[in-house]
């Protein structure tokens, strides 16, 4: 037993020697922005933010890559809000049969997320941008009640 024991924690203690001896933050090479990281998946050469991989999802990019005619285009995008209602009604069909205090809860972490967003994005911004942005988040939050209001599902 003692030597299982002793061997088990040996096996255990070798990986952290590894990482240990050769600090991971000094084997990573210093990668200015815009330049090429080391890697299999770099192909965009830092293009993201300039039109690289990464830009243009959505509708008017879809659009543009398949060459898609007026007619064609308000099918494609009436399908794609279709499909996107009908996901949102999936998941709102689960989310209603959870418990009372878990739906609670689950509100209280969203608004706890998107106000730890709001808070990041504000302490980077100058106290005139501060303004605007809470101005902005005010008008957002009451076009989305709008928007509840309007959207209101009956109950029963």
């Amino acid at each position: 037993m003692k030597r299982s024991a002793l061997a088990l924690a040996f096996a255990l203690a070798i990986p952290s020697f590894a990482f240990a001896s050769a600090p991971v933050a000094a084997q990573l090479p210093v990668i200015e922005h815009g330049e090429q990281a080391p890697g299999p998946h770099c192909e965009h050469k830092g293009e993201h933010g300039k039109g690289g991989p990464g830009y243009g999802h959505g509708f008017k990019q879809i659009k543009k890559d398949l060459d898609l005619t007026d007619a064609q285009a308000k099918v494609v995008k009436e399908a794609s809000m279709t499909e996107m209602r009908a996901h949102f009604q999936i998941v709102q069909k689960y989310l209603d049969k959870l418990p009372a205090e878990d739906q609670a809860t689950m509100k209280k972490d969203h608004e706890a997320a998107t106000q730890l967003r709001k808070d990041e994005i504000l302490k980077t911004l100058s106290p005139e941008q501060r303004v605007k942005a809470e101005a902005f988040f005010a008008k957002q939050k009451a076009d989305y009640e709008k928007f509840r209001a309007d959207h209101e599902k009956p109950k029963g």
